[in-house]
């Protein structure tokens, strides 16, 4: 099995489905770095280590694979003055 504890895995949104999501990112021993538009939704990771990141910009920066939540990086990106919207968007992105 390959040794992930080091990989940084960057996760957008953590709602009703992203918080599990993100949960089992940690659970399969990767490290989690997060950033959601809603304070409260951080709640979803309950006690899990994780880093929290005020912006997309520097959650991206971060982090090795990131998982987004396509239309909230959309509707942050374009209206971000860190962050340009000239990159194709997918799933998931290995910078």
């Amino acid at each position: 099995m390959t040794d992930v504890s080091n990989q940084r895995v960057g996760f957008v949104g953590l709602g009703d489905q992203g918080g599990p999501m993100a949960l089992a990112i940690v659970e399969a021993g990767f490290l989690l770095h997060a950033w959601a538009r809603r304070p409260q939704s951080y709640e979803a990771l309950g006690g899990t280590a994780f880093e929290r990141h005020d912006d997309l910009a520097s959650l991206a920066r971060a982090v090795d694979v990131l998982v987004p939540a396509c239309a909230t990086i959309r509707t942050f990106a374009i209206s971000s003055s860190n962050m340009a919207c000239s990159m194709p968007f997918s799933p998931v992105r290995r910078w």
